[in-house]
């Protein structure tokens, strides 16, 4: 009596089992960001022919986001061109540039 009973509560409890595992889906983020490291007093910067930004803080806090793809890098120091570079970025991938 008790066997016929182990059997059919095994197979339920591996049915249960089975049902409750988590699936999950990774995205890539569809954005790649520009990391600056260095002196970043007086700094702004600008990508491409758009507006310049002030780098407000500390460089290990200035993190921009940037689509992918090439793009000039211009930064400035009291208005004044102190790197040009251009770059490529990659989807979900973050690019570090060490300001002189």
């Amino acid at each position: 009596m008790i066997r016929s009973l182990i059997v059919p509560l095994l197979i339920l409890l591996f049915l249960f089992a089975g049902c409750a595992s988590k699936q999950t889906i990774v995205q890539r983020d569809d954005l790649a960001y520009l990391q600056l490291s260095g002196d970043c007093e007086g700094v702004s910067l600008q990508i491409d022919d758009n507006a310049p930004l002030q780098v407000v803080g500390p460089c290990e806090d200035s993190r921009f986001s940037v689509a992918p793809g090439r793009h000039t890098v211009k930064l400035f120091r009291d208005n004044t061109l102190i790197l040009e570079r251009l770059m490529l970025f990659s989807a979900s991938q973050t690019s570090e540039v060490t300001l002189p």
